[in-house]
Formats: C-alpha cells, sequence, structure tokens
C-alpha cells in the first residue's frame, strides 16, 4: 500500500505541474525538491530512497467494482522516469489527468455555467475549455489566435445524443455553439466547414485564467 512518503513524492509532483502538463501528461520535478520530502539534509542514500518511491507510484493500481465485478481498472502513474541526473519525470494516467484539468477547470467556470441554458452547451463546456488550454500550449503568448477544426467524432465522444441523425445532432451542435459566441464564452466564432465539421476559434485565456492553469 501507499506509504506517507509516496504520498508526499506524488504531492510534491501534482505542486509542480507547468504548461506543457496539458500536452504531454508529464510533470518534470527537481531531484533536489523531491528529496527535501524525505529529509532536510538529505544524503546520496536519501536520493535513492527518492527514486524508489517515485518507482513505487508507477505500481500503484486502481480499481472500481459493481456488484462485486471489476468495472475499471486504472494506474495513477503510466511511468516514472529517473535517469536524468536533475529531474523526475512522472506521467499521469489518464484517469488522474483528467481529474486534474477538471478540478483546474471547476475552478474558473462555475461564473460561466450559470450563463448557459442549453443542456448541450453544459455538457459541451469541459470538452471545449480544455480544447482552449491545448490550444494555448502551442503558442503561450497572450496574442496566439486559437483555432482548430473539429469532426463530428469529436462531440459525439463527448455527448451520447438522443438521436441517431447525424444531420440533427450537427443541427444540435450548431445550436450550442452559437449559445456559446452569443453570450462570449469560450468560443469567439465558428464556422461549419462541412456536413460533419465545424471550425471553431476560441478566446484566449484572460489573465486570471493563464495565472489559475500555471501559463505565467
Amino acid at each position: 500500500s501507499m506509504d506517507q512518503n509516496d504520498l508526499k513524492i506524488l504531492y510534491t509532483s501534482l505542486q509542480n505541474l507547468d504548461v506543457d502538463f496539458y500536452t504531454t501528461r508529464q510533470a518534470r520535478v527537481k531531484k533536489r525538491i523531491l528529496v527535501k520530502q524525505l529529509h532536510s539534509r538529505p544524503s546520496k542514500k536519501h536520493y535513492d530512497m527518492m527514486e524508489e518511491h517515485c518507482h513505487k507510484l508507477s505500481k500503484y493500481n486502481f480499481s472500481v467494482t459493481s456488484n462485486g465485478k471489476k468495472k475499471v481498472s486504472f494506474n495513477l502513474i503510466d511511468s516514472v522516469d529517473t535517469s536524468d541526473p536533475d529531474e523526475v519525470v512522472f506521467t499521469y494516467g489518464n484517469l488522474l489527468y483528467n481529474s486534474i484539468i477538471t478540478n483546474e477547470i471547476t475552478n474558473i467556470k462555475s461564473a460561466n455555467l450559470q450563463l448557459l441554458e442549453l443542456s448541450l452547451s453544459t455538457i459541451l463546456y469541459q470538452s471545449l475549455f480544455k480544447e482552449r488550454i491545448i490550444l494555448s500550449t502551442k503558442d503561450t503568448s497572450e496574442s496566439a489566435e486559437l483555432v482548430a477544426d473539429y469532426p463530428y467524432a469529436f462531440f459525439s465522444s463527448n455527448v451520447r445524443f438522443p438521436n441517431q441523425s447525424k444531420k440533427k445532432n450537427m443541427d444540435l451542435i450548431e445550436e450550442s455553439l452559437k449559445e456559446f459566441v452569443q453570450k462570449g464564452i469560450v468560443v469567439k466564432s465558428f464556422e461549419r466547414k462541412a456536413s460533419t465539421q465545424f471550425r471553431i476559434y476560441f478566446y484566449p485565456l484572460s489573465t486570471d485564467e493563464r495565472t489559475d492553469l500555471k501559463f505565467n
């Protein structure tokens, strides 16, 4: 089971996320920062112990059961790389990665969600906000244009639509995107490029959002 030192290492890695995390699922943490979680005046022995605890994190796996049957299995950490002399690279599992992003978005989205009226808009909000973050990591300047093309599959992977008609569902998506634009939330403008594709232009991250998401 996970001991106190494992937890200290995990929490320290989470406290040292930077902007690259949103595209790589990785945290790069200086070894001198991690080892001080084990000892205030570390020796070579403590550095070796620290690396052992780091690697232990990749071995922990968890599962969710329902009615006595295992339904979901996952690792908190997919891999740990201690080969660099100065830093440790943690690659987070998808579940932990998504929960971190969800938590970051939740911290800054409540006011916007109250303005959205369409149920589809409230469902799409998190996915669109996440895309806005990822696009922002490709050019971290505040003046960068945030635009990308999204096929129907992007939306259908995030929403369980009530009917089988792709055309009807595309119309619902367009109606939702219009609400985002009209209320000035996340989406600045969009174009319906083809029968099953949208080009979406996002608002740049605000100063407060950039601070919350560690872009500064």
